[in-house]
């Protein structure tokens, strides 16, 4: 009996495989690999190394490359920031300078307007002006007050009156006057004054153009007694300084 468990056209075929004339004649004969060396490729000694892929020297010289412009911009960079720390410094001493020559233009130039008072007691009349003693025509506005009071207590007597002005002033050195009357000043009045235990006091507030576009506003206080006229702040050194 003795059959295997396998079809009989797989035996059969088995068979004639191992049968064929030209089974013998293929068993010697080596199988072919895919890629075959070339003989430069086998007798190389370094074939078995792997070289550098291109992409890794390229990303190599790219970041080379990278390094030197940031080297190079961060020195034009510091080259242009000297040069523009340079050029602000110019300029800000420039404008200094302008400054400077403003200024003293303007010192020589422009308006600078004062207060003053004077009175005369024979005809009792008060003078008020307004004096520029600088060289730029001006346009003064003031409002004041003019009181005849006692001295040194400083007590209202019988004349008070408020004055509004407006003027322009052209000339260095000169100003309008404005003559007011007091209005009751008897020869007792005129004695008083006279030994300086009554005066004439002007107070208030002026503004003009200074000729550079700038509004000055000053305030004054005068009195005038026997023996001129003063800031009002000078009135008790004054006191102080009569024969008693």
């Amino acid at each position: 009996m003795g059959d295997s468990g396998a079809p009989k056209d797989q035996d059969n075929a088995t068979e004639d495989k191992s049968n064929s004339p030209n089974s013998d004649a293929f068993s010697g004969v080596p199988s072919i690999t895919e890629n075959p060396l070339t003989p430069s490729q086998a007798c190389s000694p370094h074939h078995h190394l792997n070289p550098t892929p291109s992409w890794k020297r390229l990303a190599t010289w790219q970041f080379v490359a990278e390094i030197a412009i940031f080297i190079v911009g961060v020195r034009v960079a510091f080259i242009y920031s000297g040069q523009l720390q340079q050029m602000i410094d110019g300029n800000r001493m420039t404008q200094e300078s302008l400054e400077l020559t403003r200024k003293l233009v303007k010192g020589t130039y422009s308006a600078i307007v004062t207060a003053d008072i004077g009175f005369d007691g024979n005809d009792s009349t008060v003078n008020v002006a307004f004096v520029n003693h600088g060289k730029a025509i001006t346009n003064t506005v003031a409002n004041y007050e003019i009181v005849q009071e006692s001295l040194p207590d400083e007590k209202l007597l019988k004349f008070d009156r408020h004055y509004t002005v407006s003027d322009s002033i052209v000339r260095e050195g000169e100003g309008p006057n404005h003559y007011y009357v007091i209005e009751g000043f008897t020869k007792e009045d005129l004695a008083a004054y006279k030994a300086s235990r009554e005066g004439i006091k002007v107070t208030g507030k002026f503004r003009y153009d200074d000729g550079f576009g700038e509004t000055v506003t000053r305030d004054f206080c005068l009195i005038t007694t026997a023996f001129g006229r003063f800031p009002c702040d000078g009135l008790a050194r004054y006191i102080h300084s009569l024969p008693h």
